[in-house]
């Protein structure tokens, strides 16, 4: 009750509940619900592609008061929502209730599984280009875990650059948040957008041909 009249002082929108124990959980719950709902909007853009549907247009439409279809995205970032679910899913998994926490537990697997699938549409636009594969120069255009934040925790689109690396690519990365000096002093290389022959970026998961001049579809 303390605290409760501490906060009022200077946050309108205050609610008061039963116990810690209780505020704890909504804070969870609403990780959960965006982890799963981000999961949701990443299966229907790749089924999307396999029909050859314009997501974007489809979730325009079917968005309304009753329907909220997330954004897709490269997986998900940040000190929250990617973290959140850990905790329910661990505490049923240790009560051996493993039924209770499926849906918790596909939502992370498929969010974290969109770096192989971005790796993969990304190999796959590098086989458009008339370069030996290891010379194709790729940029990424972003690597904190959300665009306008400069932050890396858990950041997927970091985690998507060193895959590519892995793989043998010759990966770059421009980012407006970050200087030169902090791409290599993050172990990675910088190189002008303008300059690569692909380049993706990874927040509005857009391709680009700068050589060529023109821009491949999402």
């Amino acid at each position: 009750m303390v605290a409760y009249q501490v906060y009022k002082r200077f946050i309108n929108n205050l609610n008061l509940v039963s116990s810690s124990r209780v505020a704890e959980m909504i804070k969870v719950m609403e990780g959960c619900y965006r982890d799963v709902n981000i999961a949701l909007a990443n299966e229907l853009f790749k089924i999307c592609q396999d029909l050859e549907v314009d997501f974007f247009e489809a979730r325009d439409k079917a968005n309304h008061q009753f329907c909220h279809i997330h954004l897709p995205s490269t997986g998900v970032g940040g000190h929250c929502i990617p973290v959140y679910p850990w905790f329910l899913i661990k505490e049923m998994e240790k009560r051996e209730q493993f039924r209770h926490c499926r849906l918790l537990r596909a939502g992370r697997e498929i969010n974290d599984d969109m770096i192989d699938y971005w790796g993969e549409r990304i190999l796959a636009q590098c086989l458009k280009i008339d370069k030996p594969l290891s010379s194709i120069k790729i940029c990424i255009k972003g690597i904190t875990y959300r665009a306008g934040v400069r932050e890396f925790y858990h950041s997927r689109n970091l985690a998507l650059v060193k895959l590519l690396a892995e793989k043998g690519l010759d990966v770059y990365i421009h980012d407006p948040l970050l200087s030169d000096k902090d791409i290599r002093d993050r172990g990675l290389r910088f190189l002008d957008a303008g300059k690569a022959d692909l380049a993706f970026d990874p927040f509005l998961l857009k391709f680009e041909f700068p050589n060529r001049g023109d821009r491949a579809d999402r």
